[in-house]
């Protein structure tokens, strides 16, 4: 009875974290309305090439914010659009095919919605407009926001900018490092 008990106990502790991981991964923070893609899946280029043509269309695209800029009862971002992965992220590794702008009619906070943060937008394409872009005219296409997803800033190791395997010999590596005493 002991042995039972004990292979019951030793199957628990193994295959429940398994599967609660498992679980983990397929889940996802991600709203379903930016995971699920939409039925046309019209890229910048198509938009930027017709914009009347695909005006009041839906649209997911995604990018890196530029700026924000808030007025009465609006908030604009500038985005620098890029391709999205199958998790509906921008693929910075990839080149930009351009750039948008997504509308709100909620305030959009600067603190949050900072430069070069990741977004990904559902929205309805409402036109299109020229901007200067220092001296260049810069046509741009316009989404309203229906939904979008603000992803969360990625955190970088400090260890990486140590050699591999030199920081733990020199446990005063850091130190000299950060002071130019190498």
């Amino acid at each position: 009875m002991l042995i039972m008990n004990l292979r019951l106990y030793v199957s628990v502790c193994l295959y429940v974290p398994l599967i609660l991981s498992i679980l983990n991964a397929c889940s996802s923070s991600i709203p379903d309305t930016i995971k699920t893609p939409l039925p046309d899946r019209l890229t910048l280029q198509q938009v930027q090439n017709q914009p009347d043509a695909y005006k009041s269309k839906p649209v997911r695209w995604g990018g890196v914010i530029v700026d924000i800029q808030n007025m009465k009862k609006l908030s604009q971002l500038n985005i620098i659009a890029f391709p999205l992965t199958k998790s509906a992220k921008p693929d910075t590794t990839q080149p930009s095919p351009g750039r948008f702008i997504a509308t709100s009619n909620d305030f959009l906070d600067p603190a949050i919605y900072t430069k070069d943060r990741h977004i990904t937008v559902n929205g309805i394409i409402s036109g299109s407009e020229t901007i200067k872009i220092g001296d260049y005219p810069y046509p741009y296409i316009k989404i309203d926001i229906r939904q979008h997803y603000l992803w969360p800033v990625e955190r970088i190791n400090r260890l990486d900018d140590y050699p591999p395997d030199y920081w733990w010999y020199d446990p005063w590596y850091p130190w000299h490092h950060h002071r130019g005493y190498h």
